[in-house]
């Protein structure tokens, strides 16, 4: 075994052909880990360590992809169809996409080749995937609205009489105190009205 994070691990995704290993977890880092035979262990590996089937292979620490900045706690692997076709290459057998999703609310989609040739490249992010519901508070005669990117404080307004119709006529009208909006459209996750 050999040490590929400085905390713990989350999450793993193997290969159908169960020669490449991805890995990450608390430090956000993925770790590629790949199954190769001594001759081509010309990469620049941290450390080896020797398979139980068959003691001339060895697994290596490829590739680091620093992507995410919270926590990663999904990854998969599925064949990378898509993006062979958008690039017209034939080779499926080539190429994978790894699907990485973290607390920082994205799932990114990286294109792999497999045999090393060049660096995950990130084809797509996916972000704020999470739901965010808008929330109402009320406290004495003001609402408070929140919204994914901005808060509204609004007064009630104040009922009168009814007029000769028997509908009921507001002596002032709901006002719009204040609109806060985040810098950037940032999410707002929590408020609170005192």
């Amino acid at each position: 075994s050999f040490q590929t994070h400085r905390a713990d691990v989350l999450c793993m995704a193997l290969s159908s052909d169960e020669q490449t290993l991805f890995c990450s977890g608390v430090d956000s880092v993925i770790v590629r880990i790949e199954l190769v035979s001594p001759k081509s262990t010309t990469n620049t590996a941290t450390a080896t360590t020797t398979t139980n089937n068959d003691p001339t292979k060895q697994w290596i620490k490829t590739i680091s992809i620093h992507s995410h900045t919270h926590d990663v706690r999904s990854l998969t692997l599925i064949p990378s169809r898509f993006a062979t076709i958008r690039k017209k290459e034939n080779n499926l057998s080539n190429k994978l996409m790894l699907i990485s999703g973290g607390l920082d609310a994205r799932l990114l989609v990286h294109d792999i080749i497999r045999d090393n040739s060049k660096p995950p490249v990130l084809w797509r992010k996916c972000f704020n995937f999470t739901q965010h519901q808008n929330k109402i508070l009320q406290k004495g005669n003001y609402f408070l609205f929140t919204y994914r990117d901005y808060i509204e404080l609004w007064s009630i307004g104040k009922e009168g009489c009814a007029n000769e119709n028997d509908e009921d006529i507001l002596e002032r009208a709901p006002k719009n105190l204040v609109q806060i909006k985040t810098k950037h459209q940032a999410r707002i996750d929590t408020v609170a009205m005192k």
